[in-house]
């Protein structure tokens, strides 16, 4: 039966490890995090842009969107007129 008296730590150092070598900077990792970031919008980005340019987005719902934040920004409730539907009871 094992038995975790038994176990034996190795001490990082013993091992040929040092501590820090497992571990990023703040500073690193707030670049690293950052160029995700925007390697993740660029490529978002592009796909979308071209998706419109390529006459793969509906003017139906580019305009069903673009009603419902012109009601909301407005302070009026956005109801769809061409849906005859509360934008939140859509889905």
């Amino acid at each position: 039966m094992f038995r975790f008296q038994e176990l034996q730590t190795v001490p990082i150092e013993e091992q040929g490890l040092h501590a820090r070598s497992r571990r990023l900077s703040p500073k690193t990792a707030r670049i690293a995090l950052l160029l995700a970031v925007l390697i993740y919008i660029g490529v978002i980005g592009a796909y979308v842009t071209y998706d419109h340019l390529a006459f793969r987005t509906q003017a139906f719902d580019l305009g069903i969107f673009d009603q419902a934040l012109w009601l909301v920004s407005e302070g009026k409730t956005p109801f769809i007129t061409v849906r005859g539907l509360h934008r939140f009871g859509d889905h």
